[in-house]
């Protein structure tokens, strides 16, 4: 299983980091729900998907999200990735219609 959205080794950065939270989330059906808060020192970070439904990632503001507005994860190893060449600080949540987990590593410097 892959990242969807890597960068061809030509192209990436030389961000570096220093340490990484490695974590499961449970997000419950229904309304959106803060699955990673926002960190000014995030360098990398790797969201899949390990459910057997898709979710919708909401990147900063919530006002009007909802399911299927938003970066679309798809069931059983839909993944998204955040590095130097599209790096996002803020907050991250999760809009789903059944209860689902995903995994995730955050890295910072």
């Amino acid at each position: 299983m892959a990242i969807n959205n890597t960068t061809p080794p030509t192209q990436q950065s030389s961000g570096a980091f220093s340490k990484c939270n490695n974590a499961q989330f449970a997000a419950k059906k229904g309304g959106y729900t803060m699955m990673i808060d926002t960190n000014p020192n995030r360098a990398y970070t790797a969201i899949v998907n390990v459910s057997n439904t898709p979710v919708t990632l909401v990147l900063g503001d919530v006002t009007g999200s909802a399911y299927g507005s938003g970066i679309i994860l798809a069931p059983y190893g839909g993944s998204f990735e955040i590095d130097q060449n599209n790096l996002y600080t803020g907050k991250i949540g999760v809009i789903t219609l059944a209860d689902c987990n995903l995994s995730y590593v955050e890295c910072s410097n």
